[in-house]
Order: C-alpha cells, then sequence, then structure tokens
C-alpha cells in the first residue's frame, strides 16, 4: 500500500476520499486549513497537517513532515480548492484572481512538483486533481473559479504526458452538482441575488442534469479510488466526469 496525500480533507469530498483510501489500506496524510476538521481523522490514525494551500512556503514544509512519518507520497489528490469571489468580470479585482489562482492552481503546481521526483524515482505513482463540470457548463459570474479549474485541467494534461515514460498517471475527476455543504452554499449564493428560494434554484439546476439527481460525494470518491487502484494502471491523461450526465446545452 502507499503513502496517500489528500488535501483539503477535513470535510466534504475530500474527507470522503481520505476515509476511503483508508479502508483500502493505504497510509494516508490530510490536510486542511481547518485544525477542528482534521481532529477526529487524528483520532483514526491519519497523519493531518494544517496547511494552507494558498501559502507558497508551506507545501515544502509538508512534505518533509509526510516523508518522515509516513514516507514518499506515492498517490497525490488534490482535492483542495475555494469557491472564490463572484461577480460579474469588472467588478472584480487582481485580488479576487490572486486568490482563486493561489490555492486552485498554485496550490496543485506545488503538490505535484513536490511529489513527482519520488514518485518518477518509484517508477509508479497517481496523481488526482479535482476539478468541477462548471469548466464545461460555465455558470455566470464564476470566472476566477472557473478558470482556476480550467487550468487545473491543462496542467493534468500536461504533466500526464512528461510523467507516462516514468510510469506517473495523472488525471482529472470531474464532480458535477455534488450533494455537499459546498453546493448549497453555492444555489443559496444564487437564491439571494435572485430573489429566489434555494428549493427553486435546485430545482433550475436539475433541470440540465440527464438522470434529475444530484451524485454523493461517495459515488465521487468511488471514481477516484478506481483511478487510484492497479484496474487502472493504463488510465491517464483522462478526464472523468461524476455528474448524471449533465446536459448544459439541452
Amino acid at each position: 500500500m502507499s503513502v496517500a496525500l489528500v488535501t483539503g480533507g477535513g470535510g466534504g469530498l475530500g474527507r470522503v476520499v481520505a476515509l476511503a483510501l483508508g479502508d483500502l489500506g493505504h497510509r494516508v496524510a490530510v490536510t486542511d486549513v481547518n485544525a477542528a476538521g482534521l481532529a477526529d481523522l487524528s483520532a483514526l490514525g491519519m497523519a493531518t497537517y494544517v496547511v494552507d494551500a494558498g501559502d507558497p512556503t508551506a507545501i515544502g514544509d509538508l512534505f518533509d513532515a509526510i516523508e518522515r512519518d509516513l514516507g514518499p507520497v506515492g498517490i497525490l489528490i488534490n482535492n483542495v480548492g475555494i469557491a472564490a469571489a463572484s461577480g460579474m468580470l469588472e467588478t472584480l479585482d487582481d485580488n479576487d484572481w490572486q486568490l482563486a489562482i493561489d490555492v486552485n492552481l498554485l496550490g496543485a503546481v506545488r503538490t505535484m512538483r513536490r511529489a513527482l521526483p519520488a514518485m518518477k524515482a518509484a517508477g509508479s505513482g497517481v496523481i488526482i486533481n479535482v476539478s468541477t463540470t462548471s469548466v464545461r457548463t460555465r455558470p455566470s459570474q464564476r470566472t476566477p473559479y472557473i478558470v482556476s479549474k480550467a487550468a487545473i485541467e491543462a496542467l493534468t494534461l500536461a504533466v500526464a504526458r512528461e510523467a507516462a515514460p516514468f510510469g506517473v498517471r495523472c488525471n482529472v475527476v470531474r464532480p458535477g452538482m455534488m450533494d455537499n455543504d459546498r453546493l448549497n452554499r453555492v444555489l443559496q449564493a444564487i437564491a439571494d441575488r435572485e430573489g429566489r428560494t434555494l428549493a427553486d434554484v435546485e430545482a433550475d439546476e436539475l433541470r440540465y442534469v440527464g438522470m434529475g439527481r444530484k451524485v454523493t460525494m461517495e459515488e465521487v470518491a468511488n471514481a477516484i479510488t478506481y483511478l487510484v487502484s492497479h484496474a487502472s494502471r493504463s488510465i491517464t491523461g483522462q478526464t472523468i466526469e461524476v455528474d448524471g450526465l449533465v446536459q448544459w446545452e439541452s
């Protein structure tokens, strides 16, 4: 079994993924900016680290600690992400953009840059970058978020090409309307902005989902654990959507 690092794992999807990887026998390290969200994961035997993904100096120290505590990282799940500032493009300043880029894009760049040498030396390794179907549907007034996640997808494809000769795989998982607190916050913000109810906004969004329902975090975690497994050893440079068939053009 490998050492698996899950970023942004104190809650939501990252937490579900960390638990799933632990159940499979991997030695799991979890980061989050919120220490409270990590407490019970520590009690379950996971190595936990309070890390701000937007801090350019933090990742080196993080990997030093993981390598000391568990060993080299063989599985990297870049799950951490922020919703970023919302609004029309002309209302967003450089700080709004920089925060999205620092956390959502450069956070992944830094972890990948640190993990890849050991993976290449070992001749194996798996990187999964969590994106979003918003890259395809492009909801209004979410531009920094969409652009930062689109950049992660481009990063994944570029690194997949570089890393494949060394036996290292790199893929994207795109969750759709995932049943979690973050989605509820996003939908509530839309409802508040448009003077509608949360239930009305959710029903309106689900009209564009072929299966007519939200996906669960466990379904997305299952896709991630499959891509981590030996069964997917020839899958790299791919984008896997777990979305119930979003058909935004319908």
